[in-house]
């Protein structure tokens, strides 16, 4: 039992260590973003200069609405074509679906950069333009838990996405 117990401790130390090593940072440098100085070494005192020069800046801007945008259309254009691809996918045979299933899990097993490069080479080579080449790596999530909806398994985590539209066993 004592054993058990030293053994969940350092288990605890070791996932607190990686989190302490993964988030410092991130805190770090939401706290320097408020310096008064632009030394992130000195602190000048607290300051919300930086995120109104930021937020006046018309070019920052257009960059955001940009990407806010283009990531709304790439999350609605993933979910519409994984929808209909969970539905398709729901009516098959078993074997067919088991193929087409491990098609679709392939890229969410690949590095995303690796999915990138591919999909951009294939854009380049085919004359495409990369406005929402996202899109197109993102709908196999979308397939995968919406095919488990849709087939009536219930989901390991409590995302609520078919609410009211589906009957979905709880």
């Amino acid at each position: 039992m004592k054993h058990n117990r030293l053994k969940q401790f350092f288990q605890d130390f070791y996932l607190a260590l990686i989190l302490l090593f993964l988030y410092i940072p991130i805190v770090t440098m939401i706290v320097l973003s408020f310096n008064n100085t632009k030394s992130r070494t000195v602190w000048g005192g607290f300051t919300t200069r930086w995120y109104t020069q930021m937020f006046q800046d018309s070019a920052i801007m257009n960059a955001l609405n940009n990407t806010l945008l283009i990531a709304f259309a790439s999350a609605l254009i993933a979910t519409v074509i994984g929808t209909i691809a969970a539905i398709g996918i729901n009516s098959m045979k078993r074997i067919p679906r088991t193929i087409v299933m491990g098609i679709n899990n392939i890229p969410m097993l690949n590095s995303d950069i690796v999915t990138g490069i591919s999909l951009m080479l294939a854009f380049i080579a085919f004359g495409i333009s990369l406005g929402f080449s996202r899109s197109g790596s993102r709908c196999q999530p979308a397939v995968c838990f919406l095919q488990g909806c849709i087939s009536g398994h219930r989901p390991r985590y409590p995302l609520r996405l078919f609410d009211g539209i589906y009957d979905v066993p709880r």
